[in-house]
């Protein structure tokens, strides 16, 4: 008999009324709820936002469609041109320098003068500026020889 007092009656001895604390927890779980879905959709956009800044700093060449690559932009070299050769070279060892001469001797131009790879990669630079983006130079001149800007890299 013990067990359908309990659990057995057909009578509700309970009031309809939200009592107060009912009304608090229900309150505290609905507002933790949406500030957990708040956080973690901002996480997601924090997330996507870093991964596009982290793409814009690294710099690709891709030599077969003759592209220089930053994140979403992106700006075309002229294909079998000075400034080709140039990217090429740098960016198939981006850490070290790259002479002049070699660059000549790849785009199969007179190696006893320097100035059109000096003046081609002003010209790459000042694309690069325009169409990428960039706030200091894409390729660092020293004499005679070309590197990759150590921030691109």
């Amino acid at each position: 008999m013990l067990f359908n007092t309990y659990f057995g009656s057909t009578i509700s001895d309970a009031s309809a009324e939200i009592t107060p604390i009912f009304a608090g927890a229900y309150i505290v779980i609905i507002v933790v709820g949406a500030v957990f879905l708040v956080w973690q959709v901002y996480k997601a956009r924090q997330a996507a936002r870093n991964e596009e800044l982290e793409a814009r700093k690294h710099i690709k060449f891709e030599p077969k469609k003759s592209l220089l690559v930053r994140g979403s932009l992106r700006l075309t070299i002229p294909e079998n041109s000075l400034e080709y050769f140039i990217c090429k070279a740098v960016f198939d060892e981006p850490t070290s320098y790259q002479l002049d001469l070699n660059i000549l001797e790849e785009a199969g131009l007179d190696s006893l003068e320097q100035r059109p790879v000096y003046q081609a990669v002003r010209r790459i630079n000042d694309k690069a500026k325009r169409n990428l983006e960039l706030n200091d130079e894409l390729l660092e001149r020293g004499k005679e020889k070309t590197i990759l800007n150590e921030k691109y890299i």
